[in-house]
């Protein structure tokens, strides 16, 4: 869904740092991996997972790949560093409102013991709007949450 562009670069090392302070100052609980596509990047994943892992937070993990493309050897190692995965790209003619997941063709699976059905529970949204106007919407909007801000 996302090109596939560097917007950003960032050291693992440096974003470890970053996540450990925010961990402390915000109480985090976890941390998100979504699009592009997470598992790309998945031999440098494997580190700094393991680091995450070491700080006690749990990890959600969005991936573009159906479950069948992802449960295979070059994934083994990435895979148990993983509380949950979604899996499975998301399709517009597919999209619903099921928590965690954009489409209906989506599927979540509990990869560790950290989580079950019981703690997925409702989507969520977040709009954050900056000191300039600029509007950020993340999670699962509705279409009626889009359309009120695409006039903006």
């Amino acid at each position: 869904m996302w090109p596939f562009k560097i917007k950003q670069k960032i050291g693992v090392k440096e974003l470890i740092d970053r996540i450990r302070k925010n961990k402390e100052t915000f109480e985090i609980e976890g941390i998100t991996l979504s699009g592009g596509e997470p598992l790309l990047q998945w031999r440098i994943l494997i580190p700094f997972l393991q680091e995450i892992k070491k700080m006690e937070l749990s990890v959600i993990c969005f991936s573009g790949y159906t479950w069948e493309e992802i449960n295979c050897a070059k994934f083994k190692l990435v895979l148990p560093l993983i509380d949950i995965l979604v899996s499975g790209p998301f399709m517009q003619k597919e999209k619903g409102n099921l928590p965690l997941r954009g489409s209906n063709n989506q599927e979540i699976h509990f990869l560790t013991n950290r989580y079950d059905n019981s703690d997925i529970k409702e989507q969520s949204t977040e709009i954050l709007i900056d000191t300039d106007g600029k509007i950020t919407i993340t999670g699962f909007p509705s279409k009626d949450i889009l359309d009120f801000f695409s006039n903006y």
